[in-house]
């Protein structure tokens, strides 16, 4: 690389700097149009969902297979963007971003969702999640949606895939039971046929039962992939080459912010719930309880690294009046 010499005179003159201001001028008209453009799209998109009633967001509920009386509208559709293939960090990565930032972006006591599969491990920060509900994602050649409901204390791993299809998930707006409702933006794969992308042909999903309840793929069921849902330090440990989100930059200040502390204290709850019953003393309604069997191990992870104190896997993870709701075991 040849270097400047700053004792040698200037090589471009009023030429230079003239053809300096046009690339300015140019690249600022450019940014302009984008967002001028990026205002008239958002004028003509209004959202979807008005906040009161299902059947305004959107979806087909004819072959709907749970019970009417517990969904209910939440936010608009759309309202949270989807994480969606995000860059990644090392942990040592991470280290290096809570030095350069102000405020931590994940420390040892914060709870993430952890993901062992194809041989790859991965963590994603409740914080980050808290903004997105899901994240579609491959760890390890699976690919994998992440689901996290704050109002429920829901987390469900679950693969994308479905038969020859790959599935990519949004947050459709809607609540069953108080707990999240998902939607298939778009299907990828041979067998996805000419409604692909085509949201008016979207299916329905319940990630705590990994079902489909409303549209095409209505009963249609997808794997699920045990996780595990401890304190950062804890999975760090057990995996030390795992990966994490890089958060991103224009959400960076609401990550670091909680917005369901006051809800999570308290145990009263935001939308309809099944009938529950009396509970007994000392039991709560948002007591966060591992769902199935809990393993050793999930799928990727070496017996070594069970034997090293790797976290418990469960099936999934929720609050204790969704397990009484639904039944769950």
């Amino acid at each position: 690389m040849t270097r400047h010499d700053p004792a040698s005179p200037p090589r471009r003159g009023l030429r230079g700097a003239w053809w300096i201001a046009c690339l300015a001028i140019v690249f600022f008209a450019a940014a302009a149009a984008v967002q001028l453009g990026e205002v008239r799209r958002s004028r003509t998109q209004p959202r979807v969902g008005d906040g009161k009633d299902p059947a305004t967001y959107g979806f087909d509920l004819a072959n709907l297979t749970v019970p009417a009386r517990w969904l209910a509208a939440a936010m608009p559709r759309d309202a949270l963007a989807p994480l969606d293939h995000p860059p990644l960090l090392t942990a040592s990565g991470v280290d290096s971003l809570n030095r350069a930032e102000r405020g931590k972006y994940l420390v040892s006591d914060d709870l993430v969702i952890g993901v062992a599969a194809g041989g790859a491990a991965r963590a994603y920060p409740l914080r980050v999640l808290n903004w997105h509900e899901v994240a579609n994602d491959t760890v390890g050649g699976v690919p994998v949606a992440v689901a996290w409901h704050p109002l429920s204390g829901a987390a469900a791993v679950l693969g994308r895939r479905l038969g020859e299809r790959t599935l990519v998930f949004g947050v459709s707006g809607l609540v069953w039971n108080s707990h999240h409702v998902l939607y298939d933006r778009r299907m990828a794969g041979p067998a996805a046929g000419p409604d692909a992308g085509d949201d008016t042909a979207a299916s329905l999903w319940v990630p705590i039962l990994a079902r489909a309840v409303a549209g095409p793929a209505a009963g249609d069921t997808l794997a699920v992939i045990p996780a595990a849902l401890v304190r950062w330090q804890q999975w760090r440990a057990a995996f030390p080459a795992t990966t994490v989100p890089l958060p991103d930059r224009a959400l960076r200040a609401a990550y670091k912010r909680d917005p369901y502390g006051s809800y999570q204290s308290g145990d009263v709850l935001r939308y309809p719930v099944a009938p529950l019953p009396a509970l007994p003393e000392g039991q709560r309604l948002k007591d966060l309880l591992p769902l199935g069997p809990v393993e050793a191990r999930a799928a990727g992870a070496s017996a070594a690294e069970a034997a090293a104190g790797s976290p418990a896997f469960a099936r999934a993870y929720a609050y204790r009046f969704l397990v009484l709701a639904l039944d769950l075991k």
